[in-house]
């Protein structure tokens, strides 16, 4: 019995070395459209929901330029394709959406996704 596990084990092993494909996390927060179709201390966090969908992630922020806290919210994309065990391509975006109770209040966002892989 000891001998079928281990021969199973090493077949799988084998197998997960020999998989091609993508792995995809998230959808790619389109940040183009915040500066087109939003504007800061006038839209809603309705107005964000509309444009760039359910966060990912909620939470709060102090970055020291405003009295007290505001809410953030947070979106993350990230793909990568691999060939066996090596990573062929990768990419990553991350987006904080800032709010001043419900108005919009603002963006940060960074990442090393480019042109066609957005």
């Amino acid at each position: 019995m000891r001998r079928l596990g281990l021969a199973c084990l090493v077949l799988l092993i084998a197998a997960v070395g020999c998989v091609s494909g993508r792995m995809v996390m998230g959808v790619p927060p389109r940040v183009e459209r915040l500066e087109r179709e939003l504007q800061i201390g006038k839209s809603t966090a309705d107005d964000v929901r509309r444009v760039l969908g359910e966060p990912d992630g909620r939470g709060e922020s102090s970055l020291g330029i405003h009295d007290g806290h505001r809410t953030v919210w947070s979106y993350y994309y990230e793909f990568s394709d691999f060939s066996g065990s090596e990573v062929e391509r990768w990419g990553r975006t991350f987006l904080w959406v800032y709010l001043d109770g419900q108005v919009y209040d603002g963006y940060l966002w960074f990442s090393s996704v480019t042109g066609s892989e957005r």
